[in-house]
Order: C-alpha cells, then sequence, then structure tokens
C-alpha cells in the first residue's frame, strides 16, 4: 500500500484526506505540524507529502526547505513529490510553489476526486 504524508493543523481536514485517500488504496499518516511532519518523513519514506502552508509551528516553506536538503541525500527515485494542499489561494504563495518546484499546488476547495486523481499520478499510478 502506498504510503502518503499529510502535513496539515486541522483534524477535521486530515480525516477527509485519509477517508478519501483510503478509497483508492492509499495509507495517510498525519502530522499536525512541521517538526513532526519532518520526524515522519525520516520514519516512514511516504511517496507523496501533502503540505500546508499555515502551519501552527512554522510555515510549510520552512518545512520544504528542510524536506530539500534532506532530499539531497536520498536517490532520486526515493524522493516523494510535494503536493502543496493549502486555503492560501493568493499570487504570492502560488509564485513560491513555483519557485519551489513542488509537484502541485492545490487549494483546500479541490475536490476528492480530483485530490485522488492526483495523488495516483504522484505516485506513479
Amino acid at each position: 500500500m502506498a504510503v502518503v504524508l499529510l502535513i496539515e493543523d486541522s483534524d477535521e481536514f486530515a480525516s477527509i484526506v485519509r477517508e478519501t485517500l483510503r478509497r483508492i488504496n492509499v495509507e495517510v499518516i498525519h502530522a499536525r505540524d512541521g517538526h513532526t511532519g519532518r520526524q515522519m518523513l525520516l520514519d516512514y519514506r511516504p511517496g507523496v507529502i501533502l503540505l500546508d502552508i499555515g502551519l501552527p509551528d512554522m510555515s510549510g516553506w520552512n518545512v520544504l526547505d528542510w524536506f530539500k536538503a534532506e532530499f539531497e541525500q536520498m536517490n532520486p527515485e526515493e524522493r516523494p513529490r510535494i503536493i502543496v494542499l493549502t486555503a492560501y489561494n493568493d499570487a504570492a504563495n502560488r509564485l513560491v510553489g513555483k519557485l519551489q518546484e513542488v509537484y502541485r499546488f492545490l487549494v483546500k476547495t479541490t475536490t476528492p476526486l480530483e485530490l485522488q486523481q492526483i495523488v495516483r499520478e504522484a505516485l506513479g499510478d
């Protein structure tokens, strides 16, 4: 079963994502903050990371900077794809996402079917 790491401070939204991806046989592990997410990356080696920008302990962009440093030590095929999943739909954050070369930038209004399709693509299914 594929593993996706969700870094998201809302337990309610995390439950929705978990159920949505369970339907396509994807296991979701959930971190409520950036520090926990960083540790879970090392412990679980997920294929995809769903990253919120507004986290309680740090910005999602700071988490991404740490991930990129960690990715340098991984083989390219081991590196998870980063999908930003956020409520921030402003041009500045979209630009940062593009400059950070994230796989996709999604707004939390994305439908469950769209999320399933994008995660499948990111996992190479």
